[in-house]
């Protein structure tokens, strides 16, 4: 797997572990820990987004674009699960195809109900 970081086991909180089925596309709540970095890759330069999970779970994401997101907050995203890896022999989630769906101050903040139940319960509008 490709260096992701310049961060230390020491200095990742909690334990991590895999996140999700390879393949399978889902929804998750993370926080963005940093500004994305940005890398060239190859003919490819990209941005490095850094997400932990509320369990502490260490996920990634390579974009071709700088997608607006704010660090310290936890965002609703829907990702693909791209492979399970190890960085620095820490568990690491690498996603891929990330939209998000919203954002929250914390974990406790997000609305988890569908944007039509959302709607829904808004009522007509004027």
């Amino acid at each position: 797997m490709p260096t992701v970081g310049n961060e230390s086991p020491e200095g990742i909180a909690g334990s991590s572990a895999h996140v999700g089925v390879v393949g399978e596309r889902q929804e998750l709540s993370v926080k963005l820990l940093a500004e994305p970095m940005f890398l060239e890759r190859g003919d490819w330069p990209s941005y490095l987004y850094r997400f932990e999970d509320a369990d502490g779970n260490q996920l990634v994401w390579f974009s071709s674009k700088k997608v607006p997101m704010v660090v310290g907050v936890v965002h609703r995203i829907r990702a693909t699960v791209k492979r399970h890896g190890r960085y620095q022999d820490v568990p690491q989630t690498m996603l891929s195809r990330v939209k998000c769906l919203e954002f929250q101050q914390d974990f406790t903040k997000i609305d988890t109900r569908s944007f039509e139940e959302r709607l829904m319960a808004a009522g007509p509008s004027v």
